[in-house]
């Protein structure tokens, strides 16, 4: 009986090709060679179960054959594939011969798996045609190979080969690792205002934000983040919202509503602070400066204009004095402590304080060891060797003073560097002698009361 063929193929996918194959295709086309039949149907995409570093350049090819009984085969049939740049002659790109087996009538063969599909063969984009023989018998037409639909945005892929080769702009350089500008550009996020003359020297990073002043010749002006800034001429804002730093050089660190307005000023962060020319607002609420060279923290603190030098911390208060350090904090004291992380009074110096009158030397028992009571010979002989003055200091020449200077005192009573004096320790001395005296004047008294009998 003459055998007939039923040859059932689909054309799969050309792995990772920038043109892809295999648009679905539905329609069936018959052609019939002698004494062979070959039938095309619908095409689908393979994808390879793991991308390969390398793309292949394959295509899967299916196919369904039986004999002229429509029985299906189980055989293994000599087939040669061949890619022409036309439906019929045309040029040969590339051919492959495999020995296929079928079972049940169906077969399925990787094309490009013995001789690799050349990635120029779909270069042009140009229309590419299969053409496959059977067993020696060439079954025509040539079948069209198609794209497949994802394949679709792959086409703005082309433009890579143009950009590969695309000649530089000199925008920018390159130098080992850094990238430059060649000219000189201002960078700002959408939404934001570079204004003035020199908006190339500027960076604007915050949302709404606006560096310069329109029409001036503001330069190098700086906003890090933050939504509502304003940047002035040298001047930064690094973040936070609805901050000023409109003075030369000056700088807010965050915070809301802050403004650094005078030269070289500025504002750490917190809220609703004014630094002026040289002034410097630590952080906290509502605090102004407008003294030169001073400083303000905490909340509602206010150094005038004139106190330069000032550092003034606390709570609600206004200072106009110059060259002074300030605390205060108007709802209560505020306690300073030195070597004491506790203070309980207005001055703490470790075991001494003050509280606003007079000086209290630290004097607990806690504080001391190698006790000794203090001998009358000793203080006698500190005694008669003090030499009290009259004097006045070099700071206030108009005061006269009382007492002994410091290197002439007796080594009882001298200090370790000779600079001051411990008034008690002088005290102290006296009160020995006051002591041996006393004991002197009632035993006189007792010996005059023993005569008078």
């Amino acid at each position: 009986m003459t055998k007939r063929i039923l040859f059932c193929v689909a054309l799969a996918a050309l792995a990772v090709s920038t043109v892809g194959l295999a648009q679905q295709k539905k329609n069936v086309d018959e052609v019939r060679l002698g004494r062979v039949k070959i039938s095309r149907i619908g095409q689908q995409v393979v994808r390879p179960a793991i991308a390969a570093p390398v793309i292949p350049w394959h295509i899967n090819y299916q196919g369904y054959l039986t004999d002229d009984a429509g029985n299906p085969l189980n055989d293994t049939l000599s087939m040669t594939f061949s890619i022409y740049t036309a439906s019929a002659g045309g040029t040969e790109l590339w051919n492959e011969a495999q020995n296929i087996g079928m079972e049940d009538g169906l077969f399925n063969v990787v094309l490009g798996s013995l001789t690799p599909i050349p990635p120029d063969v779909f270069q042009t984009g140009e229309s590419r045609w299969l053409e496959l023989v059977v067993e020696a018998q060439i079954l025509l037409p040539r079948t069209e190979i198609t794209s497949v639909g994802y394949a679709y945005r792959a086409f703005k892929a082309d433009t890579a080969d143009y950009a590969l080769d695309a000649p530089s702009d000199s925008d920018w350089t390159v130098t080992g690792n850094v990238l430059y500008p060649v000219g000189q550009y201002g960078l700002a996020m959408r939404g934001n205002v570079l204004r003035g003359d020199s908006t190339h020297t500027h960076a604007n990073f915050g949302v709404e934000c606006t560096t310069g002043t329109a029409g001036q010749n503001d330069r190098y002006c700086t906003v890090g983040g933050g939504h509502g800034n304003m940047a002035g001429e040298y001047a930064t804002v690094c973040g936070g919202e609805y901050n000023t730093a409109r003075g030369t050089y000056a700088s807010v660190g965050g915070g809301y509503n802050n403004t650094a307005d005078g030269f070289a000023s500025t504002v750490s962060g917190g809220t609703r602070n004014f630094a002026g020319d040289y002034g410097t607002v630590g952080g906290g609420e509502a605090d102004t400066v407008l003294g030169a060279y001073s400083f303000a923290a905490g909340s509602g603190v206010k150094i005038a204009a004139g106190a330069d030098y000032t550092f003034a911390f606390g709570r609600d208060f206004t200072t106009s004095t110059p060259n002074a350090v300030i605390f205060y904090h108007s709802p209560g004291p505020v306690r300073v402590g030195i070597g004491n992380t506790a203070p309980t009074h207005l001055l703490d110096v470790g075991g001494a304080y003050c509280d606003g009158g007079a000086w209290v030397n630290g004097s607990s028992r806690e504080h001391k060891e190698q006790i000794a009571e203090l001998s009358l010979e000793e203080a006698l002989e500190a005694i008669g060797e003090l030499k009290p003055v009259t004097f006045n200091y070099k700071s206030d020449r108009d005061e006269r003073c009382v007492g002994f200077i410091a290197e002439d005192v007796p080594e009882l009573v001298a200090t370790k560097d000779r600079k001051g004096l411990s008034p008690m320790d002088i005290a102290a001395v006296l009160t020995r002698v006051v002591q041996y005296q006393q004991e002197e004047f009632e035993s006189l008294k007792k010996e005059l009361a023993a005569l008078r009998k």
